[in-house]
């Protein structure tokens, strides 16, 4: 007799959808939660063993107490709306929340300079960011 040990597609669905809303609970921003919504299932084998592996690098981080900066974690999505709009212009308070903002952005960049090679899968998610 035959017996079905893996899932059936249907409940792998059920348990990735699952799996996305604990996500979203952990989300910071309305943004990060947009982010956790779109993601799909991939069979792409490379793609699976980056994630793991920045997985496992932010596990350690973690693990050895570091002091990751993410405090000072601003939503900007509505300040981001009003710069849409022609000559619109933002509040003092809406300034200090990008400035907050563009400090973490400032302190994760350094804090992966410091560590150079300790992190490169976490530290590719940099690339490219000019500050």
């Amino acid at each position: 007799m035959y017996m079905n040990i893996f899932p059936s597609q249907n409940l792998l669905i059920t348990e990735f959808e699952e799996i996305k809303s604990n996500l979203a609970e952990h989300c910071i921003s309305n943004m990060g939660k947009h982010l956790v919504e779109a993601l799909k299932p991939t069979s792409d084998f490379d793609a699976i063993k980056l994630a793991l592996d920045q997985t496992q690098e932010f596990k350690r981080i973690v693990d050895n107490g570091e002091a990751f900066p993410y405090d000072g974690y601003e939503d900007i999505e509505k300040e981001l709306n009003v710069l849409r709009i022609e000559n619109s212009v933002l509040s003092a308070e809406h300034c200090l929340k990008i400035l907050s903002l563009t400090k973490t952005i400032y302190l994760i960049l350094k804090f992966f300079e410091d560590r150079k090679s300790l992190y490169e899968k976490l530290e590719q998610l940099t690339e490219g960011i000019v500050y």
